[in-house]
């Protein structure tokens, strides 16, 4: 049968063994708090309850497995079941030595982290209508008894520094099976090919570019009110008062900064290939794109300079394939997309945009004045792509995106005012990607366990095989974009704008 016909479906059986652990667990997970909420536990029931909370965990991973419906997003950290870390929280993991509050709010974040998810795969577990929200609050539960038992153990909080990484989208046996060293310049000399054809590109006026179908432009819609630079400067200000530094914003501020930040999307189409949309599960075995509902979606991540965290708002579009352009078009196939970060300092300027397609590839980077590209690419790692500086955003203005018909190539950006046809497009959470609805009931995540979308698969994994990505070419998750074919980099590295520019002070 069809894995991922499995992966939306859950047989009777596992959804009878959640249901029987979530009755067993419910008896030996809860804590009778005394007035001033400790916890009034013997050593006995403390070891059984920690037991059982265990065996919640590991039935209830067992049978998420057994669905198919793991969500990727986040790396699970070994014997810590009740914890999830991504790369930028693990760049943290060994700065705690001597700073236990600290620690304490980096576990919180993991915690936050672990739980998000398996909402996410207690949903689209589809068969457990009725319990989803009471195993929901065992998650809770039991992830804070196991946190106060693990933080009270100076060995345990040890082990979970070491293990608190996230593995490189790298496989290290196929770079070995492919002759990696020779193999690579080949690779370099066509990602120098590329770098320039992209450069020259830019170089030229964006009012001389050929149209070749009907120039659209895709533009928010009017939601929120946008802020001045005072307004951002002051909440980031407020959201980064916590011990780690980390911009925590609001929802209304998300809201508010995301419609500030918007871009342009101004897109030559030709077909309806060219087409914004949103994602869909239909009758089709592989997800669908419906063209006539423009989605933009949208989350924040965080990086790291230093002592410093800035925030970056990411905004990312689909179209419902890349068409292949002859027989032997290795690139085209089902989807494609095109995720746009912002990165904001402190004082709310942006202080790079950056790009990739949803599959990781075409890495660019448009640093502001204050930011200064160095070429510190080591020996066999490709050198970044910064095609041009980003133009400065007047009073009122947005970055206008000029995406080229079938490639959907970034070909320029500009501050100027759009000029093709408005179509307007509304924003999404990206978060729903992981739990889309499906025609008969239930849910399921536009991605697979691997982090891959099914069906997105491109045949340029039979060249590029060597490089070590896994399924080169094919849409997918947050978290899973490695961006470079020669060398490691990752497009949620928290280390990269120190590693490779210098910035004015």
């Amino acid at each position: 049968m069809n894995k991922s016909f499995l992966r939306g479906i859950v047989a009777p059986y596992a959804a009878g063994m959640l249901l029987f652990a979530f009755f067993l667990i419910l008896q030996g997970c809860g804590t009778t708090p005394s007035r001033t909420g400790e916890r009034t536990l013997d050593a006995h029931k403390d070891s059984d309850q920690v037991a059982g909370c265990l065996r919640f965990f590991s039935d209830l991973d067992r049978q998420v497995d057994h669905a198919g419906v793991g969500d990727a997003q986040q790396a699970r950290i070994e014997s810590f079941p009740y914890l999830r870390v991504n790369r930028f929280l693990a760049s943290y993991r060994n700065e705690f030595r001597h700073d236990k509050g600290g620690f304490g709010a980096w576990v919180d974040h993991l915690l936050e982290l672990d739980y998000q998810a398996r909402i996410i795969e207690l949903a689209n577990l589809s068969q457990l209508y009725k319990s989803r929200e009471d195993l929901a609050g065992m998650v809770r539960r039991c992830g804070a008894l196991l946190r106060t038992k693990d933080m009270a153990d100076a060995a345990r909080r040890e082990v979970l520094m070491e293990r608190a990484t996230v593995a490189a989208d790298y496989q290290t046996f196929k770079r070995v099976l492919g002759l990696y060293p020779i193999t690579a310049q080949f690779v370099l000399m066509g990602v120098d090919r590329l770098h320039t054809e992209i450069n020259q590109v830019f170089a030229g006026p964006v009012d001389e570019m050929p149209v070749h179908g009907r120039l659209l432009s895709y533009v928010p819609g009017a939601t929120v009110s946008r802020l001045s630079k005072p307004e951002i400067a002051r909440i980031l200000r407020e959201g980064s008062n916590n011990s780690l530094g980390i911009p925590l914003l609001k929802r209304h501020d998300q809201e508010r900064l995301f419609a500030t930040f918007a871009p342009v999307w101004e897109v030559d189409v030709v077909s309806d290939s060219d087409r914004i949309g949103s994602l869909y599960w239909g009758k089709d075995p592989y997800p669908q794109l419906d063209t006539s509902l423009p989605r933009v979606y949208r989350h924040i991540s965080h990086t790291r300079w230093g002592e410093r965290v800035y925030v970056q708002l990411n905004y990312q579009i689909w179209f419902p394939a890349r068409p292949k352009t002859g027989r032997f078009d290795i690139l085209g196939g089902h989807l494609d997309g095109i995720t746009w970060r912002v990165t904001l300092d402190e004082s709310g300027e942006p202080l790079v945009f950056d790009t990739i397609h949803n599959c990781g590839c075409y890495h660019m980077y448009f640093p502001s004045s204050r930011l200064h590209y160095q070429d510190k690419s080591q020996v066999f790692e490709e050198p970044l792509l910064v095609p041009a500086k980003a133009p400065q955003l007047g009073q009122g203005r947005r970055m206008v995106l000029r995406i080229a018909h079938t490639t959907h190539y970034l070909e320029h950006l500009s501050s100027q005012l759009p000029s093709g046809e408005e179509v307007v497009y509304r924003f999404e959470d990206y978060r729903n990607l992981r739990s889309l609805p499906l025609p008969g009931g239930g849910h399921r995540s536009l991605f697979g366990p691997d982090g891959i979308v099914a069906g997105t698969q491109r045949a340029e994994r039979w060249v590029l095989w060597p490089m070590g990505i896994p399924e080169p070419g094919a849409m997918r998750q947050w978290g899973y974009h490695a961006t470079a074919f020669v060398g490691r980099r990752h497009f949620d590295d928290p280390d990269l704008l120190e590693r490779y520019f210098d910035l004015d002070h």
